[in-house]
């Protein structure tokens, strides 16, 4: 008996440090200088409070726009480990999925999908009607609203 009870804590210790391992890589990591969006080639800049990344195993994914980050998760097969936002007034990482966001023609983006972050519904709904990162999700689409986005732009 005491053999089984061994090899129980044993699993169990196992699974609990694999289970820490993951969430110790599913962090935001700083985008390095000089890093292109993983959507469309463009230079990210490091500080934008509209950069986004996606961590996808053990690799970060670098974005200029956030409205990218969502187009390029929506794409996905398989669900990143975790995709990271700035918040639009204090610039810090939150997790794409807590966070809140705001479709507005008043923030000028990169790629202007004109989506913001924020922490908190209250914060988002400051600079408009707050949504869900589903709902966000939702409203960049798929594959043909992105080539309908691209003939509007002349891209």
């Amino acid at each position: 008996m005491k053999k089984h009870s061994n090899l129980i804590l044993t699993l169990v210790l196992i699974i609990a440090m694999a289970v820490l391992v993951g969430i110790a890589f599913a962090e935001p990591m700083e985008i390095p200088q000089g890093s292109r969006c993983t959507l469309c080639g463009m230079g990210v800049s490091p500080t934008s409070v509209y950069s986004a990344e996606i961590v996808m195993k053990d690799e970060m994914l670098p974005f200029c726009d956030i409205g990218d980050m969502l187009y390029y998760y929506n794409e996905q097969d398989e669900e990143p480990a975790e995709a990271y936002v700035r918040d639009a007034d204090t610039g810090e990482w939150i997790e794409a999925a807590k966070a809140a966001y705001v479709h507005s023609d008043e923030f000028t983006t990169p790629m202007a999908w004109g989506i913001a972050a924020y922490s908190s519904r209250d914060e988002a709904a400051k600079h408009g009607m707050p949504m869900t990162f589903e709902e966000a999700l939702e409203m960049t689409g798929s594959g043909d609203d992105m080539k309908d986005m691209k003939d509007m732009k002349g891209m």
